[in-house]
């Protein structure tokens, strides 16, 4: 029985938070690369033999953009999960170890359980950053692009309209539970509440 309680116990808290935290940063990686992709693009683009394309440009930025807002739609649920889970393990994880006495294969299970939180929150926060963050990028890059163009005035009033509508774009953070932006400030307020945690339970004992 108590094989089966730490089977249990190990697939719930363990595994299955952390293969839904790699197919997440899996999923987000790959929009973040596509950013990254369209902002190297738009950065070599050259305006005076394309402008024909130049609409098209925009459109494509568009249907990214929307299928992003879809993506944070779906993905809000699955990221509360992922990271309430990892929190709660953490502050089981403190309250275990500011005990005086623990046997040693509970803290080698304690601190395996650590790790990996660590390990999948660290991952989920750092890959979920990268879109807002490339966002970011390829608003600089229309603000560049239009001061270069603009200021010679080589390029159609269409073409200075698209690189505003471009540099206008409001950036998309992913969320948990449409109640908390991620993004790495995030580390700073995970950490700060664990600290206040901690210090409550060491002197509750």
């Amino acid at each position: 029985m108590i094989f089966i309680g730490g089977y249990v116990h190990g697939t719930m808290i363990v595994e299955f938070p952390t293969l839904i935290a790699l197919s997440i940063c899996y999923l987000v990686k790959r929009w973040a690369l596509l950013l990254s992709s369209y902002n190297i693009y738009l950065k070599n683009m050259d305006f005076h033999t394309n402008q024909e394309n130049f609409g098209s440009i925009f459109q494509e930025y568009i249907i990214i953009e929307k299928n992003l807002r879809i993506l944070k739609e779906t993905l809000s649920i699955p990221l509360l999960l992922c990271f309430s889970c990892a929190f709660v393990n953490s502050y089981i994880v403190l309250s275990e170890l500011l005990q005086l006495k623990i046997e040693p294969f509970i803290l080698v299970e304690i601190c395996t359980f650590s790790i990996m939180d660590l390990v999948f929150a660290t991952g989920l926060t750092i890959c979920c950053s990268m879109i807002p963050e490339n966002m970011l990028k390829i608003k600089t890059t229309a603000g560049i692009l239009l001061d270069r163009y603009q200021l010679y005035d080589v390029i159609k009033e269409k073409e200075i309209h698209i690189l505003k509508r471009i540099e206008g774009k409001n950036i998309i953070h992913l969320t948990a539970g449409d109640m908390i932006n991620i993004k790495k400030s995030l580390f700073l307020s995970y950490s700060g509440t664990l600290l206040t945690y901690g210090l409550l339970i060491y002197n509750l004992d």
